[in-house]
């Protein structure tokens, strides 16, 4: 195996220090502490890896423009995947993976579900060994764990220390492929202008964005508006693949001039990536589970490949060989299962142009919507029964507070969000709050809790939007994402100081019961370090 030895490995997720949704925490979760279980050794010494803090910078006028595209070596085999857990389905297909001959692994994300960094580093040394390029985005499932000691972030520094990684990690140009990691819709800010300034100081022919959530309309199940179309775009702009997770299936898209019109530049068999042009593919059968499929979104025209619960797929990961044929610009792509059945296969051209640059400049090809996130940065901005929560009460904060739709919830969270702003000349499109789960309760026997109910009322007004769902749909650890919100704010001002959201709901059915049962939905509140904070997410568009 060859090691993959120049990579521009920017971590936008282990660089960001900002406050916000899912930002710097140590031990977030008093539920999920860091403990050293599994089979790995508790008392591994890990080198210490210095923090990946990018060095990027605007190029000078001065500095020459001539290209010097740099190639991957020839057959380089990387492959792609997300939402992986432990057990044998996902060791089958790391498994596959290495028969494969892969080189490296792009992993978009949820790493082992269990909490347990260590036991999930074991399963990847078992099988692939302990210098096996291995790169990590951040996904929603990992956040409880990403800073601790020995928490996944430090495991993937680690493993760059001993692959010789460390010193492409800065922000420098890479010699063979870029990948971008980036932390968008779940952890840290300024994700676009950061993909940006790595993307315009690259000079490699193959450049790839990997990030876990998605936007609806790219993911063929139910997921919602998680990470803005800025990024999508941004990428595009420089011709960089675009990978995502988080939707537990497989979907391919055509080649794309613009993601936020769903404008398809062409179906061929072999798309051609240059400025302006990408696809984007979601590849979330890591091993955790498979899921159905949506026929809405199946009917979207930029689909070139769909492949869900509903067409029998079992997990696997996309597949890419680069540099093939001799032509370090060609590459050949395949998604494989591990029943051994292929259900995608393309090839890819990339054509890199030095004037990919000025694409960041044209406004006819920005987006015309815009995703900004409202974070809760302070304790005492959420309220629970009229009394604000402070650092030393607010790990936590419980939602439905009544177990039958015939009793009134007598206790109600209030959250605060600050300085809200609807930019100029725009108007609203949606808006949504995103709470991190942490433990549902467990239905008993046959009868047991069926479903949760939650209001979410703009205090001040009449107005409320109602959020139903299944129990099972609350996953722990994962983020919930409110209905449209956008009816609560008809009338809104370009810009107040405050908004307040009353949030309040039941939970129907029977409550779990017996030693270890959760008694009601609990969401992470606020962290003494300011982490996994509830926030409101605002997407608005240009005014016609």
């Amino acid at each position: 195996m060859r090691p993959i030895t120049a990579v521009l490995f920017a971590l936008l997720a282990m660089a960001t220090t900002t406050t916000g949704f899912g930002t710097l925490c140590q031990s977030a979760s008093r539920r999920y502490p860091t403990t050293h279980r599994g089979g790995a050794d508790p008392q591994r010494v890990f080198r210490g890896a210095p923090r990946v803090l990018p060095n990027l910078h605007a190029r000078n006028e001065t500095e020459s423009t001539e290209p010097e595209w740099q190639a991957t070596p020839p057959n380089l085999k990387v492959a792609f995947f997300g939402d992986q857990g432990i057990g044998d389905e996902p060791r089958a297909v790391l498994e596959m993976i290495k028969g494969w001959g892969a080189d490296g692994i792009v992993h978009a994300g949820d790493l082992d579900y269990l909490f347990m960094p260590l036991l999930w580093l074991k399963l990847i040394d078992d099988v692939l060994g302990a210098e096996f390029p291995y790169f990590v985005a951040i996904g929603n499932h990992d956040l409880f764990n990403w800073h601790d000691r020995f928490g996944y972030r430090h495991i993937i520094e680690d493993r760059l220390f001993r692959t010789e990684m460390e010193d492409n990690c800065h922000g420098e140009y890479g010699v063979n492929m870029t990948i971008i990691l980036s932390g968008v819709g779940t952890m840290g800010t300024g994700h676009s202008d950061f993909i940006a300034g790595a993307l315009q100081q690259t000079r490699s022919i193959w450049k790839v964005c990997a990030w876990h959530k998605l936007q609806h309309k790219y993911q063929p199940g139910h997921k919602k508006d998680e990470v803005g179309y800025q990024v999508y775009d941004m990428c595009r702009h420089y011709g960089a693949i675009i990978q995502t997770a988080h939707e537990h299936s497989f979907a391919r898209t055509h080649l794309m001039s613009n993601f936020e019109e769903g404008t398809i530049n062409s179906t061929d068999f072999t798309l051609d990536l240059r400025p302006g042009n990408t696809f984007a593919f979601v590849s979330g059968l890591g091993g955790k589970e498979i899921r159905v499929g949506n026929p809405e979104r199946a009917k979207d025209p930029w689909w070139a490949q769909i492949a869900t619960n509903d067409h029998g797929i079992s997990y696997g990961a996309l597949l890419c060989t680069f540099h093939v044929d001799g032509n370090p610009n060609h590459a050949m792509c395949e998604f494989r299962d591990i029943d051994g059945v292929t259900w995608d296969r393309f090839n890819l051209t990339s054509t890199p142009d030095p004037q990919a640059d000025k694409f960041q400049a044209m406004q006819d090809d920005r987006p015309k919507t815009e995703f900004v996130e409202y974070p809760i940065t302070n304790p005492r901005d959420i309220f629970v029964s009229s009394w604000p929560l402070t650092t030393t009460t607010a790990k936590t904060v419980n939602l439905p507070v009544a177990f039958s739709p015939s009793v009134t919830a007598t206790t109600t969270t209030i959250l605060r969000f600050r300085n809200v702003r609807l930019p100029a000349n725009h108007k609203l499109l949606n808006a949504h709050l995103q709470l991190m789960g942490i433990e549902r309760p467990e239905p008993h026997g046959t009868e047991g809790a069926r479903s949760v109910r939650i209001t979410v009322t703009r205090r001040g007004t009449t107005r409320q939007v109602e959020w139903v769902d299944r129990l099972d749909e609350f996953e722990p650890s994962e983020v919930w994402v409110s209905p449209d919100l956008g009816s609560l704010f008809d009338d809104f001002e370009a810009e107040v100081e405050t908004i307040e959201l009353e949030v309040g709901g039941v939970i129907e059915g029977e409550a779990g019961e017996g030693e270890g049962a959760v008694n009601v939905l609990e969401a992470f509140a606020w962290g003494e370090e300011g982490c996994l904070a509830p926030t409101l997410t605002w997407q608005s568009i240009v005014r016609e």
